[in-house]
């Protein structure tokens, strides 16, 4: 019952994405930091610097290298990449009836933090950084919000207050999921940076003031 219910909403996205896409390629739309991209024919690898985001696959197959580890995703399942990572994509399956139909919406640090803290979940401690992605079958819940976000595209009126809401559900969806571990990173990522940018805001206005730098007691 539940794969049945999948292929209904993969089928309903696909024809979304096709309706906001008249060529091959990646297209940015009206909804902030959501991109759709589409490919006709099997492309070649394409080195790129892949920013924090997840990927749902509505059509066809991708697969993605990174060191030398090799992930093929289709469109039963999503992908979230947690940081910045070189990786080696390509289209393995498409065709000009069944393109690679994908969307991407890229991942807002802040977001995912102001959203940890509310549910209450901890920022790990003393985690290394992963440098693998986090691959998983996409849930119904999780394409129904996506499909949402893209009839908004309909409706552009409604964006302003709508896709906010939605995007936040996608984040709640997918830090209640497995891919957990892997939002929670970014987030740490996010703060790391916010107490750097906070030191050097704090130089900037204090420069000519005397300060001291707390050194570290040795054991």
């Amino acid at each position: 019952m539940m794969a049945e219910t999948v292929q209904k909403q993969q089928l309903e996205l696909a024809a979304l994405i096709t309706q906001n896409t008249n060529a091959d390629g990646i297209h940015a739309t009206a909804i902030a930091r959501l991109f759709l991209i589409r490919a006709s024919q099997p492309t070649e690898p394409l080195h790129i610097l892949h920013q924090p985001a997840l990927c749902i696959v509505a059509q066809g197959q991708k697969q993605l290298i990174l060191a030398d580890q090799l992930y093929l995703y289709g469109f039963d399942q999503c992908l979230v990449v947690p940081i910045n990572v070189p990786i080696v994509g390509q289209v393995t399956e498409a065709t000009l009836t069944a393109p690679y139909l994908c969307l991407r919406l890229d991942l807002d640090p802040g977001e995912l933090g102001a959203l940890m803290l509310e549910t209450e979940l901890d920022f790990p401690k003393h985690q290394p950084l992963q440098q693998g992605l986090s691959l998983s079958p996409v849930t119904p819940p999780l394409l129904d919000a996506a499909i949402r976000l893209m009839r908004l595209l309909e409706t552009p009126q409604d964006i302003a207050i709508l896709a906010p809401l939605i995007v936040r559900e996608i984040l709640y969806r997918l830090l209640s999921a497995e891919h957990n571990p892997c939002l929670r990173q970014i987030a740490m990522g996010d703060r790391r940076l916010h107490a750097i940018n906070r030191a050097i805001n704090w130089l900037k206005n204090n420069y000519s003031k005397p300060f001291e730098i707390n050194r570290p007691v040795a054991l």
